[in-house]
C-alpha cells in the first residue's frame, strides 16, 4: 500500500500496481489535486472542482469549509 512507502517529503504519487487500479490518493503538496491509478505504473493528477479539497479519509473532494489537514503519513 502507499503507507508502506510513505514519504512525507514527497508528493504522495503512488506507484500504481494492479491492486491500486482505480484508486485515488492524496497529493501531499496540493490539497486541490489528487492522484488516480488508471494505468499500470502511472498515476494521473486530477483536480478537485472549485471550492473543494481532496479528503484522504473519504477519498473524494469535499467542500473546503469541511476539510481538515492531516499529516501525510499519519
Amino acid at each position: 500500500s502507499i503507507c508502506d512507502a510513505c514519504d512525507p517529503n514527497g508528493d504522495g504519487k503512488p506507484q500504481c500496481s494492479l491492486l491500486s487500479f482505480g484508486k485515488t490518493y492524496r497529493n501531499f503538496w496540493d490539497p486541490t489535486a489528487f492522484w488516480i491509478c488508471n494505468f499500470m505504473g502511472k498515476a494521473e493528477l486530477l483536480r478537485c472542482p472549485i471550492s473543494t479539497l481532496y479528503d484522504s479519509e473519504s477519498k473524494r473532494c469535499i467542500p473546503s469549509s469541511q476539510w481538515v489537514w492531516t499529516p501525510p503519513c499519519g
